[in-house]
């Protein structure tokens, strides 16, 4: 997946498909990492559950930071918590700079 946002960007959100039926989770989350090590959980926006399909929808201040950000999802069933993905590797999207950032 190649997701990329300008810094200070608030749209579009950021689709995420973690495969599989999330219709009985309790909580789905981004859990994410900004460039300087901050740490974040972010609810993310249910677009079809039964196909495990969301959004993860940004907030002001969350893409300040130029760079790769890089995160994982949490799904909270009861007191089950599962990962994806599942195989330790991470998504990643990036943050560039604006135009006259660059002089």
């Amino acid at each position: 997946m190649s997701f990329n946002l300008v810094v200070g960007d608030t749209v579009p959100a950021m689709d995420i498909d973690v495969g599989k039926d999330t219709s009985t989770a309790g909580s789905v989350q981004l859990r994410w990492v900004k460039p300087d090590g901050s740490e974040f959980l972010s609810n993310l926006t249910v677009v079809d559950a039964a196909e495990g399909t969301y959004l993860m929808e940004w907030a002001a201040g969350d893409t300040d930071l130029i760079g790769p950000y890089f995160g994982d999802v949490v799904i909270t069933t009861g007191s089950d918590i599962e990962t994806y993905p599942a195989d330790g590797s991470k998504i990643i999207w990036w943050v560039n700079p604006r135009a006259y950032d660059l002089f």
